[in-house]
């Protein structure tokens, strides 16, 4: 199973499973009638009044990205420690910023040229924050995780600070797999692979899509799931549908409630 920079977020605050860490761009909510929370209570109210109802169907695509390399992040001069490594501040990779640094996520092996890459967290000084042009993704909840990436070119690295450095090395984005490497990269949201229906899952549509690529307009539409635990349970996976431009502009639309594990309907992450 591939682990995502949403996982590696889990693992580090002992949440759920180890993958990668998870959350930047929040989901954009339009005004309506009914705040999503009230909306939730309600469908979570008709989904246990439902009893046995039939399970969602899957739509299933095939998964169109190769597997990333982790050379980067295992020729690293950093320490291990659990699922990531940490760099001391006169490390090369420390005096890039870089606190802590990860295998990249398979999610990411469709990324064009194909160049050695890692995922580095960034960790400001006490009571400090970041602007918004000097991390990707912030995966945190109430404290902030903010990631970059480091590639590898011609022996030393080089650091992807923002979204601008990103679409100055991958862009344009011309293939489907491409297309759904790089939304992920630029949003920290999971590609949504392999899922079994299960009876135990509180559903809120009747049919789930895997994550794919559709060629438009202004270059691809790519469904991503948001699996963020933030805050107090029920917590709700979310289908976002992100726009990729051929020029590496990435928009996200409205999140759309996928699923809830009722197991974790009393659980509060922080």
């Amino acid at each position: 199973m591939s682990r995502t920079i949403r996982q590696i977020t889990r693992s580090l605050s002992a949440r759920r499973n180890y993958d990668f860490p998870g959350q930047t761009l929040q989901p954009p909510h339009r005004k309506q009638s009914v705040p999503i929370a009230a909306l939730l209570m309600i469908l979570t109210g008709l989904a246990a009044a439902c009893g046995k109802a039939a399970l969602p169907e899957v739509t299933r695509y095939p998964w169109p990205v190769s597997t990333v390399s982790p050379e980067l992040y295992l020729g690293s001069n950093c320490s291990d420690e659990y699922y990531f490594r940490v760099c001391a501040p006169q490390s090369p990779l420390g005096r890039l910023g870089c606190r802590q640094v990860f295998r990249p996520p398979e999610s990411l092996g469709g990324l064009t040229p194909s160049i050695p890459l890692l995922v580095c967290r960034v960790e400001p000084a006490q009571g400090e924050s970041l602007l918004q042009d000097e991390y990707i993704v912030n995966q945190g909840c109430s404290k902030a995780f903010y990631l970059r990436y480091v590639i590898g070119r011609e022996g030393s690295y080089q650091l992807i600070r923002n979204i601008a450095d990103l679409k100055a090395v991958f862009a344009p984005i011309e293939t489907p797999a491409e297309a759904i490497s790089y939304a992920a990269a630029a949003t920290g949201y999971t590609p949504f692979f392999g899922h079994q229906p299960q009876p135990g899952l509180r559903y809120f549509v009747n049919r789930l899509e895997e994550t794919h690529a559709v060629e438009s307009s202004q270059g691809y539409r790519v469904n991503l799931v948001d699996e963020r635990v933030c805050g107090c349970g029920p917590h709700t996976v979310y289908g976002i549908e992100i726009t990729v431009t051929r020029d590496g502009e990435v928009s996200a639309g409205s999140p759309q409630p996928l699923y809830q594990d009722p197991s974790l309907d009393d659980a509060c992450f922080n």
